[in-house]
C-alpha cells in the first residue's frame, strides 16, 4: 500500500489541506470571508457554503470526506505549517508533548498563526491518535540570515535570555521559489530579492541561494504591513497608542494583528477593492505600501551589492499587474526595466522585464504544500 501524507496549512481566516502519495490526490481550502464560511475542494470547481461549526471543525469535516471517498487508507504522516518565534522552532520536528508545551509558551507572540495551528494539532491528535504529526517550520529557511540582521538594539542579556532575534517567516514559500528557480536556471543568480505579497507580506534578500535578510522579524508583525497587520512602527508610537486607547498588552497585540494594515488604513483588506477606489485616503494605502516595498528593495540591493533577479509571488505579487508596475516604476537606477505588455498579459510563471533590462523580473506561483511535503519526506523517508 502506498504511503500517504496529509499537509496542513492553517491561518486566522483560511485552512488548506492537501493529501499526497507521490502526487497530489486531494486538496481542500476552507475560508472565512466576512460572515460567510466557504469550502472548495479538488472534487468540484465551485466554492460551497458551509456553516461556522464545520469551518471550526475543518479537520473533522475533511477526514469525513476522505473516508467517504476511500482516500484515508495508507495515511501515515501529517505535516503542519508552524509560524512561531524561538530557536526551538528553527527546525522541522515531530510534534510531541514537549513541542506542544513550547508552542503554548510562545502563543502570544504570533497569535494569528500559533493559535489556529495549536487548535488544529490538538484536533488532529484526537482524530488521528496513531498518526505521526510533524511541525514544519516557516522560519527554518531563514537560519542563514547574517548576524547583523538578526539582532535588535536591545540589552544583550534580555536578547539571549528571551531569544529575541529576527527569525523571519514565509520561509516555506521562499524555499518553494528557490526550488523552482533551480529548474529554470542552469546557473542560479547569486543576488535575488523575493517579494512575497499576499495577506501577509515580506521581502527577502537571497545570496548564494540562502536567506541573507528578510523583512519579517521576531514575529510576522515586523516589516511591510499586510491585510490587517501593522508592519513597521515606532515603539514609542505603539506605547503611546496603548496608553491612549487604554489597551493592555494582549489587546494591543490583537489590535496590531487584526485592526491595521490595508484594513486599518483603507477600510478593506481586499487589494482589488482598494485599487478601484478614488478616495484619496484609500489610494494612500496602496501608494504607501508600494513605497515601503521600494525601500526594502533598495536597502537589500545595497547590502547584496546589487540585484540580478526580483521575484514576485503571493496572491498580490502573482496576480496584480498594477502593483508590480507601481513597484518597478523609478527603479531604473538598478538597471531594471519592466515590459508593460508582458506584465499586463501574463497569467502564469514567467518573465516580465524588457529585453534591455539588466535585472530579470519574474512572477512565480508559490507552492507551500508541495514544499512541506518535500520537508516531510526528508525526515521520514
Amino acid at each position: 500500500m502506498e504511503k500517504k501524507y496529509l499537509i496542513v496549512n492553517v491561518g486566522s481566516t483560511s485552512k488548506r489541506y492537501a493529501l499526497f502519495s507521490y502526487k497530489e490526490i486531494f486538496n481542500a481550502h476552507f475560508k472565512k470571508y466576512g460572515n460567510k464560511y466557504l469550502l472548495k475542494t479538488s472534487l468540484n470547481e465551485r466554492q460551497m457554503n458551509i456553516n461556522k461549526k464545520d469551518y471550526l471543525n475543518s479537520s473533522k469535516y475533511l477526514l469525513k470526506i476522505l473516508k467517504e471517498k476511500e482516500l484515508i487508507e495508507g495515511l501515515e504522516t501529517v505535516g503542519v505549517r508552524i509560524v512561531a518565534p524561538g530557536l526551538y522552532f528553527l527546525e522541522n520536528k515531530i510534534i510531541d508533548k514537549q513541542y506542544l508545551e513550547k508552542l503554548k509558551e510562545v502563543l502570544t507572540s504570533a497569535p494569528l498563526h500559533i493559535s489556529p495551528a495549536l487548535d488544529e494539532i490538538i484536533n488532529l491528535q484526537k482524530l488521528l491518535p496513531k498518526i505521526k504529526l510533524f511541525g514544519i517550520s516557516d522560519s527554518a529557511f531563514h537560519k542563514t540570515i547574517n548576524e547583523n540582521a538578526k539582532i535588535y538594539g536591545l540589552n544583550n542579556n534580555e536578547t539571549k535570555k528571551l531569544e529575541l532575534y529576527k527569525y523571519g517567516y514565509h520561509g516555506i514559500s521562499i524555499n518553494s521559489i528557490i526550488s523552482k528557480l533551480k529548474v529554470s536556471f542552469e546557473e542560479m543568480p547569486n543576488k535575488i530579492i523575493i517579494c512575497h505579497l499576499g495577506g501577509g507580506c515580506s521581502i527577502t534578500a537571497i545570496k548564494d541561494q540562502k536567506s541573507f535578510d528578510t523583512s519579517m522579524g521576531y514575529t510576522p508583525l515586523e516589516g511591510l504591513y499586510g491585510s490587517t497587520r501593522v508592519g513597521d512602527i515606532d515603539v514609542g508610537a505603539a506605547i503611546y497608542l496603548g496608553k491612549k486607547l487604554k489597551l493592555n498588552y494582549e489587546e494591543l497585540e490583537e489590535y496590531f494583528n487584526k485592526q491595521c494594515g490595508f484594513y486599518g488604513i483603507g477600510g478593506s483588506s481586499d487589494v482589488k477593492e482598494l485599487l478601484k477606489s478614488k478616495n484619496k485616503e484609500v489610494k494612500l494605502t496602496i501608494e504607501s505600501f508600494v513605497y515601503k516595498i521600494k525601500k526594502y528593495i533598495g536597502s537589500y540591493a545595497a547590502v547584496l551589492n546589487g540585484v540580478e533577479l526580483i521575484v514576485f509571488t503571493g496572491a498580490i505579487g502573482f496576480n496584480s499587474a498594477i502593483i508590480r508596475e507601481k513597484i518597478c516604476k523609478d527603479l531604473d537606477y538598478l538597471g531594471l526595466k519592466l515590459d508593460e505588455n508582458k506584465n499586463n498579459k501574463i497569467k502564469e510563471d514567467g518573465y516580465i522585464q524588457s529585453s534591455d533590462s539588466k535585472v530579470k523580473l519574474l512572477i512565480i506561483k508559490t507552492d507551500e504544500m508541495h514544499e512541506m511535503l518535500k520537508e516531510i519526506r526528508k525526515i521520514i523517508d
